[in-house]
């Protein structure tokens, strides 16, 4: 119960994992959490996913209010989810690809949330301003969890619900019901994120995912990319977008390297020195093959186990969604198995096998 937890007035970003710390801990002790935000991507799904599981088979619900800006990959999860509510079919397809949903947080988060939001776990709702020549956005940053005993707990702070807002500097401040001093903020956070999420803030009116889908107010980021290149392999911890793409500017060379592999019909081995980006340039290639195509498998092999991990990192960043197969990673034939179903039928556009040479 969330009166049982040893809660500080303060949580900072200097002294304390935000998420890990506060948000997870609190989810795990709620039956009903509503979050006003200003940012949210799917990549806080998974770094928050001890939470939202442990909220999920509770039978608790997750209320989202946020800004209607959001990345590519997310907007199109949610448009999945919304199918899937009306198509029997899709929404077995979908249940079927989460599984266990823990594991699925973590290797596949973009389903997951189309899931949890078909399942009805997490509904979310766009806040848009009233005035139509406002150029002001919804930019609060306040949750209220609330327990199955009727206490409270509400956090106003300044964090956003993304990867990026968990390694910035941040705080919250905690207020609980249980405590005289501290519930008429409490009361006050709580009566203003219910009004809002009603539709009764004079300032934003609320439209729901449907009316969202149906009136194109959602605006999609365009910076997802850094706009300077790397050497070698990608920063994986930036923002998630769904299906292969390119997270990185390439060098010249590594550009030449693709364009000569291209022209040969997609045949040649690509020849750099250590460190110079081969494994970039690879998958660079693989993300061209999969535009020109519309789907793609691609097979990695490496000799060794540790390589395993690095390639997987690799081709998480460029937006595939790799299977691991080797001796220490049981069952990935039945996951090959699935994958390969799901490409044939049209249920995704990628299947990614990464597996040492050993493996049988």
């Amino acid at each position: 119960m969330l009166r049982d937890m040893q809660l500080l007035p303060v949580y900072d970003s200097a002294e304390h994992d935000l998420v890990r710390e506060l948000q997870v801990p609190l989810l795990q002790n709620a039956m009903d959490y509503l979050r006003g935000v200003g940012f949210f991507t799917s990549g806080w799904l998974r770094i928050a996913s001890r939470g939202v599981v442990s909220l999920a088979e509770r039978g608790g619900r997750a209320r989202i209010i946020l800004s209607p800006t959001m990345e590519k990959g997310d907007w199109e999860a949610l448009q999945l989810a919304e199918e899937a509510r009306c198509d029997a079919e899709l929404r077995i397809l979908l249940e079927r690809r989460v599984g266990d949903l823990r594991a699925s947080l973590d290797a596949d988060v973009l389903n997951a949330l189309a899931w949890l939001i078909a399942d009805g776990v997490i509904e979310m709702r766009f806040a848009v301003p009233r005035a139509a020549e406002s150029m002001g956005n919804y930019h609060d940053k306040v949750a209220v969890f609330r327990d199955g005993s009727g206490d409270a707990v509400a956090i106003h702070g300044s964090l956003n619900d993304s990867v990026q807002g968990s390694m910035n500097g941040e705080a919250f401040s905690v207020f609980v019901s249980w405590t005289d001093g501290q519930r008429p903020y409490l009361q006050k956070h709580m009566e203003r994120l219910e009004a809002l999420w009603d539709g009764q803030n004079a300032q934003f009116r609320t439209c729901p995912l449907p009316d969202a889908i149906k009136e194109q107010i959602v605006h999609l980021r365009t910076t997802v990319c850094r706009p300077y290149s790397l050497p070698d392999a990608p920063d994986v911890s930036g923002a998630l977008t769904i299906g292969p793409h390119r997270p990185v500017i390439l060098h010249s060379y590594q550009e030449a390297a693709v364009v000569s592999w291209r022209d040969a019909g997609g045949n040649g081995v690509f020849e750099m020195a250590t460190g110079t980006g081969k494994t970039v340039a690879a998958l660079a290639a693989a993300v061209d093959k999969h535009r020109e195509l519309g789907r793609l498998a691609v097979v990695v092999l490496v000799p060794y186990l540790h390589l395993l991990e690095q390639w997987e990192r690799n081709c998480r960043a460029f937006g595939f969604s790799p299977i691991l197969c080797s001796s220490s990673h049981g069952r990935w034939q039945i996951e090959v198995k699935a994958r390969i179903q799901d490409l044939t039928l049209g249920a995704t556009s990628s299947l990614c096998v990464v597996a040492v040479h050993a493996t049988w």
